[in-house]
């Protein structure tokens, strides 16, 4: 009974995680357009999620996802009709990530020391690769909502750099907070 208590608390963490960092992405996009797609960090905290909660986090990440996109979601945007299907493949992609890396034995994600950076960046950067790739996919299914004039390609590539950017920023803010707040227990406790 208590695993499944811990399992459902994980789930619904997660589910929180994914959005509050919706809100507050949404928000910022709101007030600062200039970075309206640059930084897309919902990817980081799903990935976040799966890393802290393990594959058992999934269902939380997904209706977090989902969630969100009922939230903020523009139901007047050409693509509404697709929206859910690009929440599902975002959420789909860290969990597919941590798979491929488990597959090729590259996750070791925490050691004595800390977390390993490498495997992590790179875990970021396989993410972002999913993420926009599954996005191609969606984007080239629906052609009947997309625009001549939409350059699917330069599209494309924003998607990839706001991933990339977003789970690196989050997970640099994520590995300071930490850091300082461990720093900050230890000088406490002196």
């Amino acid at each position: 009974m208590k695993a499944v208590k811990i399992l459902l608390l994980n789930n619904v963490v997660a589910m929180l995680m994914v959005m509050m960092v919706s809100s507050a992405t949404f928000a910022l996009e709101l007030n600062i357009s200039a970075i309206d797609g640059l930084l897309n960090l919902p990817a980081g905290a799903r990935l976040c999620a799966l890393l802290l909660f393990g594959m058992t986090a999934f269902p939380g990440v997904l209706a977090g996802a989902l969630l969100a996109n009922v939230v903020y979601a523009d139901p007047m945007s050409i693509h509404a009709s697709v929206e859910v299907y690009s929440a599902i493949a975002e959420a789909t992609a860290p969990l597919i990530a941590l798979i491929m890396m488990q597959q090729f034995k590259l996750s070791n994600f925490y050691t004595s020391k800390g977390v390993f950076i490498p495997h992590v960046l790179f875990l970021c950067i396989l993410t972002a690769l999913l993420s926009s790739l599954s996005q191609f996919l969606i984007m080239t299914n629906i052609e009947h909502g997309m625009t001549r004039d939409l350059n699917l390609s330069e599209y494309m590539g924003s998607i990839l750099l706001g991933d990339i950017l977003g789970t690196l920023v989050f997970f640099s803010l994520l590995i300071f907070m930490a850091q300082a707040f461990t720093e900050h227990l230890k000088q406490t406790s002196d």
